[in-house]
């Protein structure tokens, strides 16, 4: 495929798999509920293909959104990556948005489809009956989740536990493609869609090395591409299930000596029209 932008978050993964792919990248600690989730570069390059294959098999393409409705999860991590591997929208939303606040969230980005876990089901259910364009729910199932929940819908779970793969047919590397929207709390009005472009990434990559970042609580909004300056390095992030939640960074070119808390630094963009998001 010849040399990779990293400024796609798939490249990025790629590339941390093919140096090292048994470290440790990311560990999604759970509060005790159930045991914290490490990921090496090769678990989440192997589950993001599998994400995307699933996508691709569900007719999804290029320009479709799918929303995630969940707390943070590993999954919020793999839906985004397959997303940039398909030039897909990954839509990640609060956990505690509900009514008519989703409803205009899921009508406005026009997604084909949403993941959330079971204990924000209900909500789920509630509205998207009312709304058309959503094709299906897959619910990513939790150890502390109703297991009877899977002959109701798709589950993540039965995408991720089958072989690994590290192809996708169809992929598109388009870093100026738009990877995610994000919305905005609404409070004076409807919440506005803000469009990140893959190439948010490599500025990133290109300040992590260089500044140490602070910031006591990131949003559940926060796309997948925060945690992209530890993958870009190669470093280790540690993501807390619930706010507030501080990130660890140590990149892997300091022989772990430095510590850094990281942020998402970039204020909201102007929103953009359903056309121009799509265009």
């Amino acid at each position: 495929m010849g040399e990779k932008n990293p400024a796609l978050m798939s490249n990025m993964i790629e590339m941390r798999l093919e140096e090292n792919p048994d470290k440790v990248g990311l560990i999604f600690e759970n509060g005790g509920l159930y045991p914290d989730e490490p990921l090496t570069y090769r678990e989440i390059a192997a589950s993001t293909f599998k994400m995307a294959r699933a996508y691709r098999e569900f007719g999804l393409r290029k320009g479709d959104a799918v929303a995630t409705l969940m707390r943070n999860h590993p999954e919020s991590v793999f839906t985004t990556g397959a997303a940039t591997l398909l030039g897909m929208i990954a839509v990640p939303i609060d956990p505690r948005t509900k009514g008519e606040k989703l409803g205009y969230m899921l009508q406005d980005c026009k997604a084909k489809g949403i993941i959330t876990t079971a204990d924000l089901l209900p909500e789920v259910e509630s509205v998207v009956k009312n709304i058309p364009g959503i094709e299906r729910i897959w619910l990513n199932l939790k150890p502390d989740a109703d297991p009877d929940l899977a002959k109701k819908y798709p589950t993540i779970n039965e995408i991720l536990a089958g072989p690994d793969v590290f192809e996708v047919e169809g992929r598109i590397d388009d870093p100026n493609l738009p990877m995610a929207i994000i919305y905005t709390s609404g409070v004076t009005g409807n919440p506005k869609g803000v469009v990140i472009k893959s190439t948010r990434t490599a500025m990133f990559a290109q300040l992590a090395p260089t500044l140490i970042w602070k910031y006591t609580c990131l949003l559940y909004t926060s796309d997948a591409a925060d945690d992209l300056p530890c993958v870009d390095l190669g470093g280790r992030r540690t993501i807390k299930k619930k706010k507030p939640q501080f990130y660890h960074f140590t990149p892997s070119n300091t022989h772990a000596a430095g510590l850094f808390i990281t942020r998402r630094t970039t204020q909201p963009t102007p929103a953009h029209t359903t056309d121009q998001r799509h265009a």
